[in-house]
């Protein structure tokens, strides 16, 4: 059962660690039905594919979610963007700018803190004015920003195809969903 009301927002990962089984698809469809219902809704990319940037918006923006992640400064609605449909907006991933905050954070000891820090800003600056949020996630298991996502959500989508490789990548995802329950983040 979902939640009632609406102090903070709801946070919904979408995931699997296997690619291709549709995880952008299913954040974009569930985050348009939201909003067609009224609900702000967050659509945050934290793929730096950037397939949901891709399909929702157009190619000029300046902050994404790579500035959040890097220097802490970046004013998080500064790099939420709106889409062609009422009440649906889009944090960008920033592409190649969030694989090369990835790098830079993942040689620090502190990257996973760093992320969930980063992530529960954007759920704090956005409190009042958005009511969901979806995440849609690299196709990787141990993608910091993955579990960083696992620690600061409400909910966790789990998508996956009808084939042994899918079931697979739920398996692996549970481990790591495990893990972070232990971290305490």
């Amino acid at each position: 059962m979902i939640k009632s009301g609406f102090d903070e927002p709801i946070l919904i990962t979408v995931a699997n660690q296997k690619g291709g089984v549709g995880k952008t698809t299913v954040t974009i469809n569930l985050a348009e039905q939201l909003a067609k219902q009224g609900y702000e809704t967050l659509i945050i990319d934290t793929d730096t594919q950037g397939n949901v940037s891709d399909r929702l918006l157009e190619d000029d923006l300046q902050e994404s979610l790579a500035h959040i992640l890097d220097d802490n400064k970046t004013v998080v609605s500064s790099a939420i963007y709106p889409t062609r449909y009422d009440h649906l907006h889009v944090l960008p991933s920033g592409k190649t700018d969030l694989s090369d905050v990835i790098l830079k954070v993942n040689r620090k000891c502190t990257g996973l803190r760093q992320f969930t820090e980063g992530l529960s800003r954007i759920r704090m600056e956005i409190s009042g004015d958005i009511q969901f949020v979806l995440i849609d996630t690299p196709p990787s298991h141990r993608s910091l920003l993955l579990r960083s996502s696992y620690a600061i959500s409400d909910y966790t989508l789990l998508v996956i195809e009808p084939e042994l490789s899918s079931l697979r990548g739920i398996l692996q995802n549970h481990s790591v969903f495990e893990e972070e329950q232990g971290l305490g983040l």
